[in-house]
């Protein structure tokens, strides 16, 4: 909500109104939707752990031979299921950005302004790192790579994608009102630059505006294109870590657990 009402009276389409609505809260039908979504990915969760960790399909009902293997399945069920309730109340709070690049005109005096577009974006995106990162910690020790790799590989690629979509429709936007921008300085100077070669008050007047002109459009020319700060990128390569470091995490305390235990 204050990335939302940092763009009150910026972009077109959120308005006070909207901004009000949104911090009511979730509706009771949003709420069932949710628990919905919870019991979705309890059995999704639970699925994917018994055919790609204890291959059930092979081993049947020995595959939970431990109460460790018992505890895993109840974890991981458990995850996934807190990680698409998660996803679908993003999905309502991006909800009031889906739309708000639309017959947005920015201020290229401070593009900064636009900075909330990029963590809306991250936020859509960090469910599916976390996600990611699930996945990647049972590929460590476990013989169901044909499941878990393309599962991996489908979740980073959702993530990225969950995060570019926006990023790229608010590059377009900055990358046209610098464009039109440039244009309209570029006409200014041309016009001066007729001026400059005329005897009288025009010609002073050219001579003063042309290097406020100049600097301007090499101002104009050098603004960045993306609404991205340095705190959301950091975040995202962080976020992009995530899968990473749980694989190798996962497998130094593999092999320091298997060296205890020999």
């Amino acid at each position: 909500m204050r990335d939302a009402r940092l763009l009150v009276g910026i972009a077109p389409h959120i308005t006070p109104q909207k901004v009000e609505r949104y911090t009511l809260g979730v509706t009771q039908r949003e709420l069932v939707r949710s628990r919905v979504a919870g019991l979705a990915g309890f059995l999704a969760g639970g699925v994917l752990h018994a055919i790609a960790v204890l291959g059930i399909w092979q081993n049947g009902w020995a595959g939970f031979e431990t109460p460790v293997d018992i505890w895993m399945f109840f974890a991981v069920s458990l995850l996934v299921m807190q990680l698409l309730r998660r996803i679908y109340f993003l999905r309502g709070d991006t909800g009031l950005f889906a739309e708000a690049l639309k017959g947005l005109d920015p201020d290229l005096s401070d593009v900064s302004q636009l900075d909330a577009f990029g963590r809306v974006a991250l936020r859509g995106a960090l469910p599916w790192f976390a996600v990611s990162g699930i996945v990647a910690l049972l590929l460590v020790g476990q013989d169901a790579d044909g499941l878990t790799v393309p599962a991996l590989v489908l979740t980073l690629a959702a993530a990225f994608f969950v995060f570019s979509r926006p990023m790229l429709r608010a590059h377009r936007v900055l990358k046209r009102a610098k464009h039109r921008g440039l244009v309209r300085l570029r006409d200014e100077i041309r016009r001066h630059e007729k001026a400059l070669y005329q005897n009288g008050e025009s010609a002073r007047e050219a001579a003063q505006m042309l290097p406020a002109l100049v600097a301007l459009e090499t101002r104009t020319e050098h603004l960045r294109e993306w609404p991205l700060d340095l705190q959301t990128a950091s975040r995202l390569v962080l976020y992009t870590a995530i899968p990473l470091g749980s694989w190798f995490g996962a497998g130094a305390v593999n092999i320091a657990l298997e060296a205890l235990i020999s």
